[in-house]
Order: structure tokens, then sequence, then C-alpha cells
């Protein structure tokens, strides 16, 4: 039975940080909420439910990647038959070799098993996942590509970019191709001294060759999102590899075209790697190149001379595809709906089945790092951790 307004009331299980939460469950979820299409959503991520809505009993349950990395709650979940909506953004069953990232195979399985409803940000990557995990998932999977909330009214003017832009949330995602793109970035961005933006991480061999950089370490989500919407306009910088091994290559083309929404929609032009993510998308990047020393030159004065020209009609195009308010009713929604439980589950419930899941995962963390760590640093550790597990 579902609310008495006959809405979803959704229960949403994330670990995830700033960036990946807000672009992937609180965009939409709040985006629902606000056109009346829910009822509401309560947000799980330390065991506590931390709203904005509480409810007696929920009709949805979903879960982001891991959700909250405790494989005896996900025994739990598909051992009661209980239906789900299991998020994944990336390919998270193998890792690439610029990256050191987390293995998440043994819960992540078990949560593509089980699930009713596997939310995905293009078909690459559901391909891929039945790949590395051996599932047959595309029946039971949904579409939900990355959106963004953009300011309504008139889109603004572009012009001849006057810095280039470069966001690297973890590595920058090249191996063989680095010295020929990167020393190409570099060679531009000094032939036409321009400065380059570097938003998030970047290796120490970049910054000793860098001359004109400017570095603004990590930003949030809606900062990020605020420095593109009022900075005059920049010419991005969005390369991604394309010669490597096997899993690296995988892991790359599952990826979604989500900095072209974040750059084209806030009308800054950019230069992308000739890789699926950019080019198998219903989006026009617009200026993209092979991963050599040439070609990303040659891209690089293209973008520079006709970029304003070409975001005239692409950032319209850009919001009206991907504005969250549309991706919300038209994907996410639809989906939510098929993730929904046969019954209601009582929020006393499904609480404590969390908690005790983070608790899980936090004597985990423990186990993991806590002999890496001296003596003095376990025992602040140990005491942060028991506030933790202690919590009401």
């Amino acid at each position: 039975m579902l609310s008495k307004s006959g809405k979803l009331r959704v229960a949403a299980i994330t670990r995830e940080g700033d960036a990946l939460r807000h672009l992937r469950l609180l965009q939409p979820l709040q985006s629902l909420y606000l056109s009346g299409e829910i009822a509401g959503y309560n947000v799980f991520s330390d065991g506590t439910g931390q709203g904005p809505h509480e409810f007696e009993a929920y009709d949805v349950i979903w879960i982001q990647r891991n959700g909250p990395g405790s494989i005896r709650f996900v025994k739990w979940l598909n051992g009661a038959g209980l239906n789900y909506m299991l998020d994944v953004d990336d390919l998270l069953l193998t890792i690439p070799s610029y990256s050191a990232a987390f293995n998440y195979n043994t819960s992540l399985i078990k949560l593509l098993q089980g699930c009713r409803v596997l939310s995905a940000s293009n078909g690459r990557l559901v391909s891929n996942l039945e790949k590395y995990s051996g599932l047959e998932l595309v029946l039971k999977s949904m579409l939900t590509p990355n959106g963004l909330r953009f300011p309504h009214g008139t889109c603004p003017e572009a012009k001849t970019p006057n810095a280039l832009i470069w966001t690297s949330s973890d590595n920058i995602a090249l191996t063989r191709s680095y010295e020929s793109v990167v020393n190409a970035i570099i060679d531009f961005s000094a032939r036409h001294k321009l400065p380059i933006y570097l938003a998030g991480s970047f290796p120490a061999r970049f910054k000793e060759n860098l001359k004109n950089g400017r570095f603004l370490g990590f930003m949030d989500f809606w900062e990020h999102k605020s420095f593109l919407a009022n900075q005059t306009t920049m010419m991005a910088v969005c390369p991604l590899e394309t010669d490597a091994d096997e899993k690296t290559i995988d892991f790359i083309e599952s990826k979604s075209d989500v900095k072209v929404v974040e750059y084209s929609g806030f009308s800054h032009p950019g230069v992308y790697s000739d890789c699926l993510p950019y080019t198998d998308t219903d989006l026009n990047a617009g200026f993209i190149a092979s991963n050599t020393y040439e070609s990303w030159s040659s891209t690089l004065e293209r973008c520079l001379d006709e970029g304003a020209q070409f975001m005239v009609q692409q950032t319209e195009a850009v919001r009206m595809k991907r504005g969250i308010e549309k991706l919300s009713s038209d994907c996410w929604l639809p989906a939510l709906r098929k993730a929904a439980l046969e019954k209601p589950i009582a929020h006393p419930v499904l609480a404590p089945k969390i908690k005790q899941a983070n608790r899980d995962f936090l004597n985990r963390a423990t186990a993991l790092v806590g002999p890496l760590m001296p003596e003095c640093v376990r025992k602040v550790a140990r005491s942060v951790l028991g506030k933790c597990l202690n919590r009401k």
C-alpha cells in the first residue's frame, strides 16, 4: 500500500561522497519531490536516516553502487525477496591500470543478482557488467543518463575561450598516451598564453612541467557547477586513454558523457578523446581528437577558433536533453516504479538492518586499516568508530 497520496516513499542507501551522491541520487530525488511525483525520500548513509523526510514505511529501496558495503545486508535483502533498485555508474568489477580503486566484486555481484532494477548511465556499462559478472542484466536494466539542474532562461553567450579547464576527480585517465596528450595541452596553453584551471587531483610529474597552471583543489559538487556557471568561456580538455589493456579499455568505454553535459551545458566548448563515452552519445561533443600530439594540437586550435560559434546551439540542446527535471520524470521515475516493493517495508524493520550494515562496514575498515596505523592513531580511530557504532 502506497502513502496516502498514492506516491512512492523512497529509502535511498549510499556511502558515496559528495559528487556522486548529488549527481545520481539527490538531484533526481529532489527533482521528483519538487514536481510532486514522489511523496518524499530518506537518505541513509551512516546507519541513520538523514532525511529530509522520514516515513513509517517505504515503497522503494534505492541502493547506490555498493550500498552500505555489507555482505550481511545484501544477503538479508536477497533472502527476504525484497525488490530494490541498484544504481551503478562505473564498471566497478575491474580496476583500470591508472587507478588503485577499491575492489567491489563480492557484494556488488550479489546486488546485481538480487536487484529488481539495474539503473545505469549507458548500455555499454550494462554490457560490461554482464561480461565481468557472468550475469544476464539487460532485461532488468533501465538507462538513466546523467543530467544537471541548469539555470532557467536564456543560455549564456559563449565567447572566445580565455582559459583551459581540466577536471580530474581521481587520476588522469591516461597511460600510454600520457606524454602525447599532456604535452599537446601544455604547449597549446603556452603558445596562446592561456592559463589552465585544474580542479581535482593531478600527479606531481604533471605539476612540475606546468608553468601556467591554476590549481583549484577538490571542489564539492555544487561549487564546481557554480564555477562553471560563473566563469566566462573556458575551453575544456577531457582526455581518456584509448591504447591500454582490455580491462582498462572496458572501464573507460563504460564511462558516461557527463563531462559533455557539464561543460557544454554551461557554454564551455571542449576537446574530447576519440572514445565511446564522447562519440556513442546523443550529445554532440563537437571537437574530438585522437590521442596523438598532432591530433590534440590541431583540435585544440580548431576549438579555440570555432568553439564559441559551436556553443550557440549546443548549450540549449544539452539543457533540453539533460536537464535533471526531464530526466527525473522520463527515466528515474519509471525505474523507481518498476522497482517498487510488493508491500511497503516498515522503517523500524529497515533502519536497524542498515545500521548493522554500517557497523559491519566500519568493523571491516578497522580490521583492514588498523594494522597499518601507529598505536596512538589506532586509539583515536577506535574512539571515533566506537562513537559511530554506538550512535542511536
